[in-house]
């Protein structure tokens, strides 16, 4: 067999893998190393997503009449949220769906919204928890580790494989996005995505039941956690840059993932609200001042009309199953208090006292 006839194919498998990262570099260059989705690549759930679509396909098969109010967001959500006490002490009254997933940054917030945004639920108001840490940018060292472990080998040198900007992702989600504006466009119902009766499939530990899915899902039932368990999260949200100025960009990766959620978010419902939620004390004043920044970025770039509701010091830290998340007490207490602080700001007028000014036992 003469060997020269595979000369063809060897200089095309060349030229293929010189443009291959001529697209990379240039990639790379366009976008910067967002690296932020390396490390959390793996925390990104199909099968959450799945439970949260089809949960909201279900909500919106049972809506009936009455105004829908939606709460997305990640664990502070999840956890700080009772949709009944909502409901009791809501003047609208509307009914509530707790969205809340689980995560720590803005990309996390945008792959779980995607169950939401797949469906013509279009509620009357749409809360969406938005933290300002999960603005900042991880450790590089962390970043580093996580994602060799996730891309072995000589391809996860490459910018396209490692971070979230790929050519094929790209590709994907305007594709994707287009797709679902331009059906949006012809006023036709929205394509059902995700069937309701996938929920009891995909259905999460501590979500509600599948019949009912207006039920509030939660997984902090037990007691306070402990010294060490805290002493890990500050470790571990320290690894992430949260407390470090440095690691935030008002222009960098993050914001504007956020920017793009809220152009996304904005016309699926007739009210925005971005919700500072409660923080313990031992978060909420560690968190640098360039974290605001980066979310007063975003949210100007987007472009969209919003309510900035910022509720970060509004419970005692008693109330608190640990740094992040409220306990049972704290939820019910929130929950009661903050339809007639939300109903406030929407009008422009003072908030009533918060909860914080309970005493600690």
């Amino acid at each position: 067999m003469d060997p020269r006839r595979w000369l063809p194919l060897l200089r095309l498998a060349a030229f293929g893998l010189i443009l291959l990262v001529v697209v990379d570099q240039a990639l790379a260059r366009a976008y910067g190393a967002l690296d932020t989705n390396a490390v959390i690549t793996d925390h990104l759930d199909p099968e959450r997503l799945e439970s949260i679509g089809s949960r909201v396909s279900a909500a919106l098969a049972q809506r009936g009449d009455a105004p829908v109010a939606v709460l997305l967001g990640q664990s502070a959500t999840r956890e700080g949220f009772d949709v009944d006490l909502l409901a009791e002490a809501d003047p609208g009254p509307r009914r509530w769906l707790n969205l809340g997933a689980s995560g720590g940054s803005i990309r996390q917030l945008h792959y779980y919204a995607e169950g939401y945004l797949y469906a013509d639920l279009h509620p009357e108001l749409l809360v969406v928890s938005v933290q300002v840490q999960w603005l900042s940018e991880p450790d590089r060292r962390v970043r580093d580790q996580r994602v060799q472990a996730s891309t072995p080998g000589p391809l996860g040198m490459l910018f396209f494989f490692r971070d979230r900007n790929s050519l094929g992702n790209l590709l994907r989600h305007a594709a994707r996005t287009s797709a679902l504006d331009l059906w949006r466009a012809t006023g036709l119902p929205g394509p059902v995505v995700f069937p309701p009766e996938a929920y009891r499939h995909f259905r999460m530990d501590g979500e509600p039941d599948p019949d009912d899915p207006w039920d509030s899902p939660r997984r902090y039932a037990g007691p306070h956690a402990s010294e060490a368990y805290l002493e890990q999260l500050v470790a571990h949200w320290s690894e992430y840059g949260w407390f470090d100025p440095a690691a935030y960009d008002p222009e960098g990766p993050e914001p504007r993932e956020l920017a793009l959620l809220l152009r996304r978010l904005r016309p699926t419902a007739d009210r925005l609200v971005l919700l500072h939620p409660p923080q313990h004390s031992a978060l909420r004043t560690r968190v640098p001042g360039a974290a605001d920044a980066s979310f007063d970025a975003a949210l100007q770039a987007s472009g969209v009309d919003a309510v900035v509701v910022d509720h970060r010091a509004a419970m005692p830290d008693h109330l608190f199953h640990d740094h992040g998340h409220l306990d049972a007490e704290g939820r019910a207490v929130y929950s009661r208090w903050f339809p007639g602080a939300l109903a406030a700001a929407l009008a422009g007028e003072p908030a009533p006292p918060p909860p914080a000014t309970l005493e600690s036992p």
